[in-house]
């Protein structure tokens, strides 16, 4: 559903165009960038003040904005949502933005939430990412710039500093401790009551002063779209929406930095013999690994 319902209608006669130029010797594109040549990349950091990470990416015309926030529960995964505004792809009803959002989101669940560290607090206790992304704008290659904008946000993601507190209360502690989970610990922390209060149930924990990094975030996943181009041995990069309509044929590749893979995906139909996959997958580890040291060097 993925590429036919996030591309225009376009006659044989454009469509004929487009693969030609694609396939010829030299291959053209109407924008005038090489195969495997991407547009400008963009990326800010911190651009949703009330987020613990935030970053906004911008493909071309493409742009997406990830926010992630933290709550406290038992530990478990990240969760994350997908919002395709109707601004984005004005063409579709309601209910085909609900469905792609819900697609979009399973590709990050599927093949990027995994490898986010975990973010332990105690052993029954932990901080809880949801990653939310919004489609603001879009011109092709949206799963890359949702992927480009998850990776942002982590890597943007301010985690508090937690330590461990001893009891130390009194009856005055009581009313703080009748609270549940966070709010209890929070109070005790500004001072409530003559102690530290131990929410009940949970383990003796506090917020600490400050906020760290997450451990690993130069590991977390980069996504590879490589498009082919059918009746030819040529593949490129970053497609328009036209040539995703030209071409929907397409293998999504999930890389983490060190070059080990993530997650596969192939899109439009198109066989492809296993000789072939192999050399398309190398190719596309070579500038999955490129693309993840590009975005390492530039972190917050």
């Amino acid at each position: 559903m993925t590429t036919a319902s996030t591309t225009p209608s376009l006659s044989p006669a454009e469509l004929s165009y487009i693969v030609d130029g694609l396939k010829g010797t030299p291959p053209t594109r109407s924008d005038g960038r090489g195969l495997l040549e991407p547009r400008d990349i963009g990326i800010e950091y911190e651009v949703a003040p009330a987020a613990n990470g935030s970053a906004r990416v911008r493909i071309g015309n493409t742009e997406v904005v990830a926010g992630v926030k933290l709550e406290v529960g038992e530990p478990g995964p990240a969760k994350v949502a997908v919002d395709v505004t109707p601004q984005a792809l004005p063409s579709l009803q309601s209910s085909a933005l609900q469905a792609l959002s819900t697609e979009y989101a399973a590709h990050l669940s599927e093949h990027f939430i995994p490898f986010v560290p975990r973010l332990p607090i105690t052993k029954e206790r932990a901080f809880l990412p949801s990653l939310h992304l919004t489609v603001v704008s879009a011109e092709g290659n949206i799963i890359t710039a949702l992927t480009l904008a998850a990776r942002a946000a982590f890597s943007d993601l301010e985690v508090p500093d937690t330590k461990v507190i001893a009891w130390t209360g009194d009856d005055d502690a009581s009313s703080a401790a009748d609270k549940s989970g966070f709010g209890a610990l929070k109070d005790g922390a500004r001072g409530k009551g003559k102690g530290k209060a131990r929410a009940k149930g949970l383990d003796d924990w506090d917020l600490g002063e400050g906020t760290h990094r997450i451990e690993g975030r130069e590991e977390l996943p980069v996504l590879l779209s490589l498009n082919l181009v059918q009746g030819s041995e040529n593949t490129f990069l970053d497609p328009t929406p036209n040539e995703e309509a030209a071409c929907p044929e397409r293998i999504l590749a999930w890389f983490r930095p060190n070059g080990n893979v993530c997650g596969i995906r192939t899109e439009g139909g198109l066989g492809i013999e296993a000789g072939r996959m192999r050399g398309l997958l190398e190719q596309a580890q070579g500038l999955a690994t490129a693309m993840a040291a590009t975005l390492n060097a530039d972190l917050p």
